[in-house]
């Protein structure tokens, strides 16, 4: 263990920037900002001591001091295989074998990897899975892996047992959880289908954004369950979206999501300029997000890559993570590229079934 005096300087630093990231509980940017730049530091030293000189446990709950930890902290140590039969081959760096698994699956080995992922995360402390629900907190390599989809030794998906939330710190977690039983909106929805985007500057290029027909029968259809009309094609502009989002219970965007954080494609407003719209005029970004207190019950990103953004210490930093920063309670996201029709297919049942 290590000495008082050794400790000191780590516990007094750990305290004084908790200290200031109290400061900072209503902006999630700087937040994040803080802890990137000069918060990791203590906590994993004096994880590391802790690990080093047999005290397991308590190096976990430091590890997730940083998160707000509550309740009991178990540590749990596996040596696992990357070979289905677990009998060789030992994974050599997990986060290198998620980021091949899941950034860009391949068809033919995603089954076995979904299952090996199940082995080496959720197998070791299954019998501990008492609850009908599983709330995650990833560590950053784990951040890459699709939880709802593992599959046990039986062949069943992980979600077929399990409700499954993932949350991208327990201070997040815990902010919803303590707003007040009439913070978030009742009624009311703001449904945006295939928006028609066109030619546009994207990144200093000029691109091509293609319609999604499917998307169109996807809003349509959910508008008229909810008894609302949808924001369609020309209709969906960003600043209409933009002045409907605060006021409504339910958000649902079925449109095209960029690639490196899920940030959405909305329709322009329409000129008579010859030089395409550029990115502040039709895409939908974190920042925009950020300005504006949500009080949705859920969000949906029915949008490739939705779920995608930047892995940093306090999560993914994308889309979906700046809907829950700005209010929203819960927020259903894509982690890869989606087919029209099926997500169409799956947003039907999925919204018959809510």
């Amino acid at each position: 263990m290590a000495t008082n005096r050794e400790k000191q300087p780590l516990t007094q630093s750990i305290e004084k920037f908790d200290t200031l990231r109290g400061f900072l509980k209503d902006s999630d940017r700087f937040k994040v900002s803080l802890l990137e730049e000069h918060g990791t530091f203590p906590y994993e030293l004096l994880s590391y001591l802790l690990s080093k000189t047999g005290k397991p446990q308590v190096s976990l709950y430091v590890e997730e001091l940083r998160r707000n930890p509550t309740g009991v902290v178990r540590f749990s140590e596996k040596k696992v295989s990357r070979d289905k039969n677990e009998k060789t081959g030992l994974v050599p760096d997990l986060d290198e074998f998620l980021r091949e698994s899941f950034s860009n699956p391949v068809k033919d080995t995603i089954g076995t990897n979904l299952h090996l992922c199940y082995m080496i995360i959720i197998a070791p402390v299954v019998h501990l899975l008492e609850e009908p629900e599983i709330i995650i907190v990833p560590d950053p390599s784990m951040y890459q892996v699709p939880f709802a989809a593992l599959i046990d030794q039986e062949g069943k998906w992980l979600s077929e047992t399990k409700r499954i939330r993932i949350v991208p710190s327990l201070t997040t977690l815990k902010l919803i959880q303590d707003s007040p039983s009439d913070y978030h909106n009742q009624t009311g929805a703001l449904i945006v289908g295939d928006p028609v985007v066109g030619v546009v500057l994207y990144k200093d290029r000029r691109k091509e954004i293609t319609p999604l027909p499917k998307a169109k029968k996807e809003a349509d259809m959910i508008a008229e369950l909810l008894g609302v009309t949808a924001l369609i094609g020309n209709h969906a502009t960003k600043q209409a979206v933009l002045e409907a989002m605060n006021s409504v219970s339910l958000i649902h965007f079925a449109a095209h999501g960029s690639d490196e954080r899920g940030e959405i494609f909305l329709s322009p407003e329409r000129t008579n300029s010859r030089v395409p719209p550029r990115e502040e005029a039709y895409l939908l970004t974190m920042e925009d997000i950020s300005k504006i207190q949500l009080r949705a019950k859920l969000v949906v990103l029915s949008c490739c890559h939705s779920a995608r953004g930047q892995i940093r210490t306090e999560g993914v930093i994308g889309i979906a993570r700046a809907f829950l920063g700005s209010g929203a309670r819960s927020v259903l996201a894509a982690r890869w590229a989606l087919e029209d029709e099926a997500t169409e297919q799956f947003m039907t049942c999925f919204y018959k079934h809510l």
